[in-house]
């Protein structure tokens, strides 16, 4: 085995080479992952994933492996890797509070830790989320521009402000939170259309354009064929009216957030 010295030079020129690689407009992302892929062997080798050796790695070397890491997680949300996502939030929060003191701020902490609670969010993990909640400084809660947004998320999530929340997408604070507003946003158009099809026999496909907040009645089209839902005379067709149950909760949640919608349209 090489030198941990020769090591460490090796990780550093891959570092920058994937740094640089994926901060590029037209970054090539298989690239990043062959780069990705080899820094982390260069890091078993050099026992710095764990921090199980005899010695622990000196401050610099420990800030590369911080770096290398808070890189490869961003790389994974580009690509979509939520396995890896998580694994590597998992080996930073060593570096986040075990080792907070003995280094210097990462800059791009605060950016990795809004997005995990995003994730969480995402994922449904409500509790997880407020634990994660609890381990960040109480002022960055307001006064961080990652951190607030993903809280501003899940006060939206917890008041039903679903307008809000398409809102908060589009003012997403970095590239990589679009992935996790996506996820979010699939599953919340879900329960959306699960009121639809316990609600209603069938259903304006305008207004339906506008409570899944879909581009137009093309889209509503795609969205209702995915579901096994019909179209005919502006309308979705969900089911028999025989088969109609208990639907006024539902209908009236459907109503108010249409009157909702339709009133801020007009404010606006």
């Amino acid at each position: 085995m090489a030198p941990v010295s020769n090591l460490m030079a090796e990780a550093q020129v891959s570092y920058d080479a994937l740094r640089k690689e994926l901060a590029s407009p037209s970054a090539d992302l298989a690239k990043c992952g062959a780069l990705v892929s080899k820094l982390k062997l260069t890091l078993v080798q050099m026992n710095y994933l764990t921090l199980t050796g005899p010695q622990k790695p000196a401050t610099p070397a420990l800030a590369l492996v911080r770096d290398i890491l808070e890189t490869a997680a961003l790389y994974a949300v580009r690509v979509k890797d939520v396995d890896n996502f998580e694994r590597y939030v998992a080996q930073l929060k060593t570096y986040y509070a075990v080792l907070r003191h003995e280094l210097p701020e990462s800059p791009r902490m605060y950016l990795v830790l809004g997005l995990n609670l995003l994730h969480l969010l995402a994922q449904g993990r409500i509790a997880a989320f407020h634990t994660e909640i609890e381990l960040i400084d109480i002022e960055q809660l307001t006064a961080n521009v990652y951190i607030k947004h993903s809280c501003d998320v899940e006060r939206c999530l917890m008041e039903g402000s679903y307008n809000k929340l398409w809102n908060a997408r589009r003012n997403a604070p970095a590239e990589e939170y679009h992935f996790f507003m996506e996820v979010l946003m699939t599953t919340i158009r879900e329960e959306i259309a699960k009121c639809f099809a316990s609600a209603y026999v069938d259903f304006p496909v305008q207004d339906a354009v506008t409570m899944l907040h879909l581009e137009n009645a093309q889209a509503v089209a795609v969205f209702a064929k995915e579901h096994n839902w019909t179209i005919k005379d502006g309308k979705i067709g969900f089911r028999s009216s025989d088969d109609k149950t208990d639907e006024i909760p539902a209908q009236a949640i459907i109503n108010n957030a249409l009157s909702y919608t339709r009133e801020l349209e007009r404010i606006v």
